[in-house]
């Protein structure tokens, strides 16, 4: 009798303790409900459990998470508490906004990213939520594979740590708006054909800017695109161009200098989305014209305007010339080519210093030019 008294007694003790261990689990979790899903989702990619759980080890799994995402700045882990309906996942939206029996439910919502193409949103304009419900195995393994897959993220399972690849991006991220003024104005640094894990690890990595002479001595565009080749080949091609009086293609300067600025104000729904209010870009005139009478423009004597073809698509105006470019071998099947754009001038041109969102790889195919690139400059007159 004493005997299967204590075995009883065992049995809630055990129960009692695994109660407590996942109370403990649920209570350690941000918990999330409906009206503030958006806030998160503005600044986060979020990987959300739905409690009532079939599987008791959810809390724990989620809290797990949590530990390893809390430093980043990407993913948000927690507990949301909502009814079906309110997911946003069309499998999980009966009309009566219940559950499926016996599931745990994990739902992945991607950041919100802000439409910024209409800064005038229509009145209660809806936001979409993009929501994916999580099908794989309940392990921290598994999730955190799919988090980093669909979030973004770099992070491991050993205390949240970086992946190489995270901690690669990491020190891309250090350099990216950095200066190096022991270098300002100085000569940018010279070196020949690079292998790739030099450009790699030396530049790329480093957002340092270099020059790479003979990189391009092999390209059949070096002989090739003359002008008289250009204009025979294009010359009744319709191209847009820029025109400005003093070369000046680019540059910011204060809206008060606008007419009509004071009288006609910016509506503040939209001036509270700008960064720099009172400031305009200040861009040259367009026009479309025949690639040959580009070609006479840049060339005319003693003119007061300068002419420039900028931005133009290689691939779309003239396709042909695609194959007069190659791949530079150190780059070869590791960068992924957003543009294949074509600058043309009639060297009185001048863009302002600028931040573009990715990295440049500039081939001067003939004459010469001055960049000034991240503290240092190309000086013009020098071959590369």
């Amino acid at each position: 009798m004493a005997s299967k008294t204590r075995t009883v007694c065992f049995l809630v003790y055990c129960v009692i303790v695994r109660v407590a261990e996942l109370s403990e689990g649920a209570s350690k979790l941000t918990h999330v409900v409906s009206s503030n899903l958006s806030q998160v989702l503005s600044e986060r990619c979020a990987l959300l459990g739905v409690p009532p759980y079939g599987d008791d080890h959810v809390p724990e799994l989620l809290a797990s998470l949590q530990l390893i995402y809390e430093r980043d700045h990407d993913v948000f882990v927690g507990q949301f508490h909502a009814t079906a309906d309110q997911l946003g996942v069309p499998s999980l939206s009966p009309a009566n906004g219940a559950y499926p029996n016996n599931q745990s439910i994990l739902v992945l919502y991607k950041r919100n990213v802000k439409d910024r193409s209409c800064l005038i949103q229509p009145p209660n304009a809806a936001h979409h939520v993009h929501a994916q419900l999580y099908s794989g195995d309940l392990s921290v393994d598994s999730l955190v594979r799919f988090i980093n897959e669909e979030c973004g993220a770099f992070r491991t399972t050993e205390r949240g740590k970086l992946t190489r690849a995270g901690l690669r991006r990491e020190r891309i991220h250090d350099n990216l708006y950095g200066v190096s003024r022991d270098e300002d104005g100085a000569e940018c640094l010279r070196i020949r054909m690079p292998n790739t894990s030099a450009f790699v690890h030396d530049y790329l990595f480093r957002s340092r800017p270099v020059v790479i002479e003979g990189a391009i001595n092999d390209w059949p565009a070096r002989d090739k695109w003359t002008m008289e080749f250009l204009l025979k080949k294009y010359g009744n091609k319709t191209v847009h161009v820029k025109l400005t009086p003093d070369g000046n293609f680019e540059g910011v300067e204060s809206a008060y200098l606008w007419q009509g600025y004071r009288r006609d104000r910016i509506p503040e729904s939209v001036r509270a989305q700008l960064q720099f209010p009172d400031l305009v870009v200040v861009r040259p005139a367009s026009a479309e014209m025949k690639f040959s009478q580009f070609l006479d423009l840049t060339m005319a004597q003693n003119k007061s305007y300068s002419v420039y073809l900028e931005y133009s698509s290689i691939p779309y105006y003239m396709p042909e010339l695609t194959k007069d470019v190659k791949e530079l071998p150190f780059v070869e099947g590791l960068l992924h080519k957003h543009h294949f754009n074509m600058w043309l001038s009639d060297g009185r041109t001048l863009g302002k210093l600028h931040f573009d969102p990715y990295d440049n790889l500039l081939c001067q195919v003939s004459r010469a030019g001055r960049a000034t690139i991240e503290g240092c400059s190309v000086i013009p007159g020098r071959p590369v």
